[in-house]
């Protein structure tokens, strides 16, 4: 039999390997996986309309969406309204933005 194992490599191998896993199995157990709260900030995501002339940026943890008009050689752009989104389903709220500060 001691012959038999010196020749044969395939148990050896097993035996490591189950063992190697069940110790990674062990280890593993007291990670536990939480879901990220609303103090974590989410990147705002954007958009261009079709024809490019606005451009939206909708920031998750606010529900907002504002929108800017986007004009080529503006320096500055302002946003122009803005939509809250309250519920799933709901009806939208529109703002129109404060009016910008000339520099």
């Amino acid at each position: 039999m001691l012959q038999w194992m010196k020749n044969n490599r395939v148990l050896p191998v097993a035996l490591a390997t189950a063992i190697g896993l069940g110790i990674g199995w062990w280890a593993h157990s007291g990670v536990t996986a939480h879901a990220s709260s609303a103090s974590v900030a989410t990147p705002a995501q954007f958009q261009l309309s079709g024809d490019g002339s606005k451009l939206s940026l909708y920031y998750p943890n606010e529900r907002m969406v504002f929108v800017y008009p986007v004009q080529s050689g503006s320096e500055h752009v302002y946003c122009s309204y803005s939509f809250r989104i309250n519920a799933e389903g709901g009806p939208i709220d529109r703002e129109n933005c404060p009016i910008g500060k000339l520099y």
